[in-house]
């Protein structure tokens, strides 16, 4: 069956690898990049509020995929949406309206304290604190990314899309500060961040951005070592999330 909910493009999801609570087990969280539909809704419209049977003999062309991309990696994936039909008891125990599905819990930004998901702001927390504890001091043979001015723009889920011009520090012990400007928010001084290697020559980055106005944003990233680009996502405490992308300041200005 595919779920009535089928997570939309834009939307933040948790990746449950496991079944079990098993101790230190956790989902991944991920950003929907792309939702795909049951085959059949093309035939006969979605049908909101009511799971939508799977042909079987379709298998994985039969839709009722979301494409996703990991935040505390910045890889993507294809995942199936699907779930096991009801069972005639569960059926009886529980509304169709309130059954979930495994696989996905989706997690809406800013959801209200007290709601059964995280909200985005303390989902990046608690991946924050994650990178925080296990940080490994990248090997002294390990070049630190450019150090100097980067420019860039924010789109952000409210609207309120901005220039970003900030000042970034790379350290060979795998820290990172530095000072930045939001053409809205103003300025900020950038806290508990951190940078390291992947295999495959990726940088990962993650940071702290603490604002003059009082709030915080935590920014999770990648780096490409072969452009110096920044691709990032972002939560602030305001509950505001969202993208933005960096380059190195234009030689011309």
């Amino acid at each position: 069956m595919c779920p009535a909910n089928l997570a939309r493009a834009g939307e933040l999801v948790d990746i449950v690898d496991s079944p079990d609570d098993s101790p230190g087990w956790h989902p991944r969280t991920a950003y929907v990049i792309e939702s795909r539909p049951p085959v059949q809704s093309a035939l006969y419209g979605d049908s909101p509020g009511a799971a939508q049977p799977l042909a079987s003999s379709l298998g994985s062309a039969g839709g009722c995929e979301l494409v996703v991309r990991y935040a505390d990696d910045g890889t993507t994936d294809t995942i199936s949406a699907a779930k096991e039909p009801p069972s005639a008891f569960e059926e009886a125990a529980l509304p169709l309206g309130l059954l979930g599905y495994f696989g996905l819990v989706l997690l809406p930004s800013g959801a209200p304290e007290g709601s059964s998901g995280r909200s985005t702001w303390e989902t990046f927390q608690r991946r924050h604190d994650e990178i925080m504890d296990k940080h490994v001091v990248p090997p002294g043979d390990h070049s630190p990314p450019p150090s100097g001015e980067y420019w860039g723009a924010t789109a952000e889920e409210d609207d309120g899309d901005q220039a970003v011009r900030v000042t970034l520090q790379f350290g060979r012990d795998g820290r990172m500060s530095g000072r930045g400007n939001d053409g809205v928010d103003g300025s900020y001084k950038i806290r508990d961040g951190l940078w390291w290697a992947k295999p495959d020559g990726m940088v990962k980055l993650a940071w702290k951005e603490v604002y003059d106005e009082g709030f915080t944003a935590i920014c999770h990233g990648t780096l490409d070592p072969a452009t110096a680009k920044i691709s990032a996502r972002f939560a602030s405490s305001r509950n505001v999330g969202g993208s933005f992308s960096l380059k190195p300041k234009p030689s011309v200005f």
